[in-house]
């Protein structure tokens, strides 16, 4: 509609982004303003004219650290929001690839312009760098390593806030780096603070099972004793979408779902937790067959959504456990479905 639009006199509209320029790049940026008013550019031509002009000798290496990207997004089989897919999306092989086109940039840039150009180009790889090991080291539940990077990341904004004042800004009080140390300073109070200390990193992968019938909670599937050599195994570190969990029609499965995991747990005498640092949108634990307790359903677009339940009244330390989560998730809530965030348990001070 946008030609007709233009045709008919409308000279603006509202078009919900990221203002901040550095978190989607300035060519992504030009382009997507520049399509919006004329759909029928032509983009490579408009894109070679665009990398000449501004980033002059260094325009190839720039060109292809950016056409990297966008490949990266276009043969993503993931469709989701945010950071619950982003980590499947920049993988090794792909950060290699831009360290080495951002590393040519860098030594074919020679006036201060194009120095300058690059040099922010640089600060954004660097930056995509330490949210890929930030988003890792949430996922093995190291958060002191997880706030380091964090803190370098918000020095990285800051730099680019320098050179413009339209990179490194916060537009929104949620989701950016600063907001996540917030959120993560909180969990390392009970993993390694004054609430806590960590007792166990619960399993990656679980024994899953859906529930499309919700005849699980009736059939007792939490009991200890119940058969589930026939459940698939389901990464809690993504999303089931993520995983390619579908439904009979092809689409993302909505309903009940169950996770169980066997966790040696060590000998202690303080009271346990168990953490659960997002899990959309209700939740129900058993452990050793034994209820403990609810997470209420919660609207899905907030994220993320914990879940802590005191555990000590059905633990055996020293033993393994086993721990049996029922999930709720009736909602394709872009790529955050279930359990998505890697739990542990902590003992209590």
């Amino acid at each position: 509609d946008i030609p007709h639009l233009h045709e008919w006199g409308l000279w603006g509209f509202f078009d919900q982004d990221e203002p901040d320029w550095s978190m989607t790049g300035i060519p992504t940026r030009i382009l997507r303003a520049r399509l919006e008013w004329g759909t029928g550019t032509d983009v490579d031509a408009f894109l070679d004219d665009f990398y000449e002009n501004w980033y002059g000798r260094a325009a190839e290496p720039i060109k292809t650290f950016y056409e990297a990207l966008d490949h990266a997004f276009a043969i993503s089989r993931e469709h989701g929001h945010e950071d619950v897919i982003l980590p499947q999306i920049y993988t090794d092989e792909l950060l290699a690839k831009l360290g080495r086109s951002i590393r040519e940039a860098e030594q074919l840039a020679e006036t201060d312009v194009e120095k300058l150009h690059v040099e922010m180009d640089a600060l954004m790889y660097e930056h995509l760098q330490l949210y890929v090991a930030f988003q890792r080291s949430q996922q093995s539940c190291d958060y002191d390593d997880a706030i380091r990077h964090a803190d370098r990341m918000i020095e990285i904004r800051k730099a680019l806030h320098e050179i413009t004042p339209f990179m490194g800004w916060r537009a929104y009080p949620v989701y950016d780096a600063a907001w996540r140390q917030k959120e993560i300073l909180k969990i390392q109070r009970r993993t390694s603070g004054p609430d806590g200390d960590l007792l166990v990193v619960m399993p990656e992968t679980a024994r899953f099972r859906t529930d499309p019938h919700d005849d699980g909670i009736f059939a007792r599937w939490m009991n200890p004793e119940w058969d589930d050599s026939d459940w698939r195994p389901m990464k809690t570190t993504a999303g089931w979408q993520s995983q390619g969990l579908r439904d009979q029609r092809g689409h993302t499965y909505m309903g009940h779902a169950w996770y169980r995991f066997d966790v040696d747990i060590p000998d202690t005498d303080r009271p346990v937790a168990l953490y659960a640092p997002a899990i959309i949108n209700e939740a129900w634990l058993w452990v050793n067959g034994e209820y403990i307790g609810h997470r209420a359903y919660q609207q899905p677009w907030y994220r993320p959504q914990p879940f802590e339940v005191d555990v000590t009244q059905g633990i055996k330390p020293g033993e393994t456990n086993q721990i049996t989560l029922r999930v709720l998730c009736n909602y394709e809530n872009f790529g955050a479905n279930g359990i998505y965030k890697r739990m542990f348990l902590y003992a209590r001070r």
